[in-house]
């Protein structure tokens, strides 16, 4: 005689997966202000590099605008590039705010997720005009 142990029952399973993103911020603080000002339209000054979720970035800062057609000395342009990554495309969420001198939020643009390749300065895609 066979029995069959089981049979008629429903078998319960469970599992999960978990990606937990990287966190964190870089501080870009701009000394004398009105003279990067001066800086021709056209021309940048970029941050050191940073690391953040293993990633190496910097910040690209127009203080006038990335070219002479769009230029407005009441506005500036940072770009967020990613250095020295070998894949195609890397997911990243990032916010820019302007801080006060007490470090409080002055002015600030909602985040934004977009898909980075290694930064070239060529490719200056992801922009946030403040």
């Amino acid at each position: 005689m066979t029995t069959a142990v089981g049979i008629g029952r429903l078998s319960r399973s469970a599992s999960r997966i978990v990606g937990k993103a990287a966190s964190g911020f870089h501080l870009l603080r701009i000394d004398a202000y009105s003279q990067t000002k001066t800086v021709p339209a056209g021309r940048n000054i970029n941050s050191g590099n940073f690391s953040i979720g293993g990633y190496s970035w910097r910040v690209k800062y127009y203080p006038n605008a990335p070219d002479v057609s769009s230029a407005n000395p009441d506005y500036i342009s940072l770009y967020l590039l990613l250095q020295g990554y070998d894949k195609p495309n890397l997911q990243a969420q990032y916010k820019f705010s302007i801080l006060d001198h007490a470090g409080n939020v002055a002015y600030g643009l909602p985040a934004k997720t977009d898909i980075f390749k290694s930064g070239d300065d060529d490719d200056d895609s992801e922009e946030q005009i403040i």
